[in-house]
């Protein structure tokens, strides 16, 4: 694995429950992956990489891991651990990472003033320098801007497998589902999975295939869904 850049976390990493969790099922080879490819971000002045076949197995050779894991990875810090955004064909962070402060030259130390000889005539008051009057500053209630960085919801792990699951499925089986103009988006799928078993799920996207008018009748895949569930199957 190449060598990793120093950056600054805005928190400590461990009180970050997405960097947490990585480091926890994925070690420490995961986490320095991590860091190689937000290392390869801040490179690019948008601070954005391509999200292209060609663009990961650069990211692949460059941090030593095999294609195909390194390609799962990849999708887990995406959909997984919230870590990193893939948006409009580019890959970017959610978390602004600072560089390390370059090294500020110290200032000359002021040259020492000859001590006045007890001959010389006092300088008069009105040629002295005054010093400066402080002055007071208004009381305002604006508090000091903070960086704000969007970050994904966090979500229970078991959902997000469950709702991997489900979109695999949609790409194998129901492809017509997944043509559809407003496609389910991640939120959705996690939402469907949280309020119906898999199985059930499955069984409604078959249905929702089967139809050959399913993207003339309906502009989205959640609101075709909810037509053919009936609202009396929700888990409980």
């Amino acid at each position: 694995m190449g060598k990793i850049r120093t950056f600054r976390h805005p928190v400590q990493p461990l009180s970050n429950d997405r960097i947490s969790i990585l480091i926890a099922e994925r070690g420490a080879l995961g986490y320095g992956a991590y860091w190689m490819i937000i290392e390869a971000l801040h490179r690019e002045p948008s601070l954005q990489l391509p999200y292209t076949d060609t663009q990961i197995r650069k990211l692949s050779a460059h941090t030593g891991i095999a294609l195909r894991e390194f390609g799962q990875l990849l999708q887990d810090l995406v959909q997984v651990y919230g870590l990193l955004v893939a948006a409009d064909g580019q890959l970017s962070s959610p978390i602004l990472y600072r560089r390390p402060r370059k090294a500020v030259a110290l200032a000359p130390a002021p040259i020492a003033t000859r001590p006045q000889p007890d001959d010389m005539p006092p300088i008069p008051a009105s040629m002295r320098k005054k010093a400066p009057v402080p002055v007071p500053v208004a009381a305002t209630d604006d508090k000091p801007k903070v960086d704000e960085f969007p970050m994904p919801p966090i979500y229970d792990l078991t959902l997000l497998r469950a709702q991997e699951r489900i979109k695999r499925y949609i790409t194998a089986k129901a492809p017509r589902v997944e043509d559809m103009q407003v496609p389910f988006t991640l939120d959705e799928r996690v939402a469907l999975c949280e309020a119906h078993d898999e199985s059930y799920i499955c069984n409604i996207l078959d249905v929702m295939q089967a139809d050959a008018r399913l993207t003339k009748r309906f502009v989205s895949a959640y609101e075709a869904f909810r037509h053919f569930a009936p609202a009396t199957t929700r888990r409980e």
